[in-house]
């Protein structure tokens, strides 16, 4: 369309006065309907994707609620396991939390990937 529109306006194509207007009128009317029309489109996309990463940043904030709170309760489980199973007093030199740390249910939450995906959303 812009190149119609120059087109006409150097009179690439020999014709009259009268035929250019005309013609001109239609195609820089189109012209500036079909670039009002791209404007429209990129500001709703912009729009989009600015609400996407926003909903993206909550996700991700909740996703690390969830984690630390699946891992606190975790720890509370297995120190309420291991206390009762065990005299922590005969073990001076062993604390409880720091078995609990080191217990393989509470590795086995790890991150959930919270990380990569905070990085993701972060970097978008």
């Amino acid at each position: 369309m812009e190149a119609d529109v120059a087109n006409l306006r150097n009179n690439s194509g020999n014709l009259d006065a009268k035929t250019r207007g005309a013609k001109f009128t239609v195609a820089n009317s189109a012209l500036s309907l079909a670039q009002s029309d791209l404007q429209s489109v990129q500001d709703a996309l912009s729009a989009q994707k600015t609400l996407t990463v926003a909903i993206g940043k909550a996700t991700a904030s909740r996703l690390f609620e969830v984690r630390d709170t699946l891992r606190s309760r975790r720890q509370a489980y297995v120190a309420e396991g291991l206390a009762s199973q065990f005299n922590w007093t005969a073990l001076p030199d062993v604390r409880l939390q720091e078995v609990v740390e080191a217990h393989k249910s509470i590795h086995g939450i790890g991150d959930l990937g919270v990380s990569q995906l905070y990085y993701q959303v972060q970097t978008r």
